[in-house]
């Protein structure tokens, strides 16, 4: 395949890729945003739910304030009565309006009525018949009621109620309303990235909140009508089961297909999303014509570059093949004329520097082949000499190896007998050094123990002086130990004294009869302690004995020890002083071993240097002999090398007349001094 026609595969290649990543890219990103939608819309659908609960969980706390305040005025005496209590209903009213709170309200168990707004009931009216009131008694808690319209104000509200107790017995249900116009309004404002609208429904499915008049209270979520189609009342029922998701549905409305977003409350209400489908597609689309808009561009552009880079291949390309085809045929003197404007343009001209150098290197290779072929003739008659050189040489080596062999056999006798003698002096020697050794390390080890004597002496004395230091400590100690005694006496007596006092106030305290009670049992907690330090003191004197006893024992070990002592220092310094007499005598006897040994070492010596010369000279013959036979070989060897050169020689000579032969088939700027033929260049 031609580099065009791969150029042409490669825009082929080019426009299929990018059809496929158009097609691919819509897919994906249908495939993307309808994921990202997905889960933006379940997790607004959660968020919006709690939201809802939240602002529930708010109306139960306002609730649950309004009933402790209710308590703590009724405990405090005021708001007994229903007519008491209503300027503090329409106060707890008015101030929590912002919320959404149209009316707080308590009715007691004697059907009277507090209400906030002022309204007085009908003298038939009972409260205790109304759901609100029921659901609240029998849950014990908080409740909620599903939406209804106010029969006052016909507006559409919840109820929020809970009991009332004192000391646990019920006395009313407090409850407040809730306009859902503001609860209505927040979730139908939800939407999802800017779309759709939100919609709330009770626990039976039944629209609470919705953008549309014609639902609120009149459509139900599982129930098939003009507006909620099969496929929306299938999503209903997964509602109320109290699912999170999403499903689609088409509206019978306008026809569009809508995709519901649903999580549930924790108060008992469903929230719902509504989005339009079609806004995904819009988006994928306009995504989708970006896309091919760019891949059309990119087409194009790359139509462009590979129709301009193809002409400009195949230019420098014919231009390429032209001169290449006029070296393949010899001709040297051919060049590439090219711009350099790209890479073959620099090949073309790499082309023309490995033209040049071939040009050169025929050039050289021819003056080389002539030198060649003149230095191998000499070569061979230069050889021819050298073998009969060699000859003669071999002849003096061999009368030369004889004369050597004599000489080194005389040489090893006269060494061996040198040798006898030098192994006879460094044995003395050896015997000598080794006997100065042993006197040296004697004297030293001698004085060692010299020096160990005197610290074991000097270590003894410390230890009398420290013996009869403890004497001391050990008399001062019984000293102390006796005026212990003196305390613990004393502290004995003050116990008995103690104990007899606190007698005579028990005594005291029973004739004082009821009002010394308490005396008495201060008297009986002093008599307690008073035997308890009795019988303390008593334990401290029997420790005291023992110790008495002890230190007695102690100062009588202490001086027995320090008169061994004093008899040890006088033993250790009698050994001192025979020690020093034997380090003197050893040392006489270190100095006639180390005199001794010195002239052993001496005739070891020159009986060494006497041999290490014989044998010297022993080696040095036998190695001149060793020198002379290899010259010997070397010159054989040399001879058979000068044969093998004077044949490789001719060889030569011959190489070089085919080199120049094959050298002339090519042409050069101009015919060169060796005699080159040019050929006819062919153009």
């Amino acid at each position: 395949m031609t580099i065009r026609n791969k150029l042409w595969a490669m825009a082929l290649t080019i426009v299929l890729l990018i059809g496929a990543m158009a097609v691919t890219g819509y897919v994906k990103s249908r495939s993307a945003m309808e994921g990202q939608l997905n889960s933006v819309g379940v997790e607004t659908a959660s968020v919006v739910g709690h939201g809802v609960s939240l602002y529930f969980e708010r109306l139960e706390l306002i609730l649950a304030n309004v009933n402790e305040g209710v308590l703590h005025l009724r405990e405090a005496g005021r708001g007994l009565t229903a007519p008491e209590l209503q300027p503090y209903m329409a106060r707890y009213t008015e101030i929590n309006k912002h919320f959404g709170v149209q009316d707080v309200y308590l009715a007691f168990e004697d059907r009277s009525f507090a209400d906030g707004t002022g309204w007085v009931p009908p003298a038939d009216y009972d409260p205790k018949v109304r759901s609100w009131y029921r659901q609240a008694v029998d849950s014990s808690r908080i409740i909620i009621t599903d939406p209804y319209l106010d029969g006052i104000t016909g507006k559409m509200i919840i109820s929020l109620a809970m009991p009332y107790r004192e000391e646990g017995q019920l006395v009313g249900v407090v409850a407040l309303d809730v306009d859902t116009s503001a609860l209505s309004a927040f979730v139908v404002d939800q939407k999802i990235l800017d779309k759709g609208f939100g919609i709330l429904f009770d626990a039976s499915g039944n629209v609470i909140a919705a953008p549309f008049e014609d639902w609120i209270m009149k459509e139900n979520i599982t129930t098939t009508s003009s507006v909620i189609t099969d496929e929306l009342a299938g999503l209903g029922r997964q509602i109320l089961a109290g699912r999170s998701g999403f499903g689609d549905y088409r509206s019978n409305a306008d026809g569009q297909t809508r995709r519901l977003f649903y999580s549930p409350t924790d108060k008992g209400l469903f929230l719902g999303l509504f989005y339009p489908v079609a806004e995904i597609q819009a988006a994928v689309a306009a995504l989708t014509r970006i896309q091919i808009l760019l891949g059309v561009l990119a087409l194009a552009i790359a139509l462009a570059l590979i129709i301009a880079i193809s002409r400009g291949i195949q230019k420098s390309l014919a231009r390429l093949l032209a001169t290449t085809a006029r070296v393949s045929e010899g001709d040297l003197t051919a060049r590439y004329e090219g711009r350099d404007r790209d890479e073959l343009d620099r090949i073309g001209t790499a082309l023309n520097g490995m033209i040049g150098g071939l040009r050169n290197l025929v050039e050289k290779a021819d003056d080389s082949a002539h030198q060649t072929l003149s230095r191998a003739e000499s070569l061979a008659a230069f050889s021819e000499e050298t073998v009969a050189s060699m000859e003669e040489v071999r002849g003096s080596m061999d009368h030369m190896a004889g004369q050597f062999e004599s000489n080194a056999a005389a040489l090893e006798e006269a060494n061996a007998g040198v040798e006898e003698i030098s192994g006879s002096a460094h044995a003395t020697a050896q015997a000598a050094t080794e006997g100065a050794d042993g006197a040296a390390r004697t004297q030293a080890i001698t004085e060692g123990a010299f020096e160990e004597v005197r610290n074991v002496i000097a270590d003894i004395v410390k230890v009398e002086a420290a013996s009869a230091e403890n004497v001391g400590k050990a008399a001062l100690l019984e000293e102390a130990v006796q005026k212990i005694t003196g305390f613990v006496t004393s502290i004995t007596s003050i116990a008995d004294q103690t104990n007899l006092l606190a007698l005579n106030a028990a005594i005291e305290a029973a004739r004082a009869g009821e009002h010394g009670r308490g005396f008495a049992v201060v008297a009986e907690e002093v008599r307690k302690l008073a035997e308890e330090s009795g019988h303390a003191a008593k334990e401290i004197d029997t420790l005291i004995v023992t110790l008495r006893e002890h230190s007695a024992s102690s100062v009588a070990a202490s001086r027995q020890a320090t008169e061994i002592l004093k008899e040890t220092v006088l033993r250790a310094k009698k050994a001192q002083e025979d020690l020093k007499q034997s380090v003197s005598e050893i040392a006489k006897t270190l100095d006639a071993m180390q005199n001794l040994a010195a002239v052993a070492q001496e005739q070891a010596a020159a009986s060494g240097e006497m041999a290490t010369a014989v044998d010297s000279v022993a080696k040095s013959t036998g190695a001149l002999t060793t020198t002379v036979e290899n010259v010997r070989k070397s010159t054989e060897e040399t001879s058979h090398a000068s044969e093998s050169i004077a044949q490789e020689a001719q060889t030569l000579s011959a190489t070089a007349r085919e080199l120049q032969d094959l050298l002339k088939r090519f042409r050069l700027e101009a015919e060169t001094a060796s005699g080159l033929v040019p050929v006819r260049s062919r153009r």
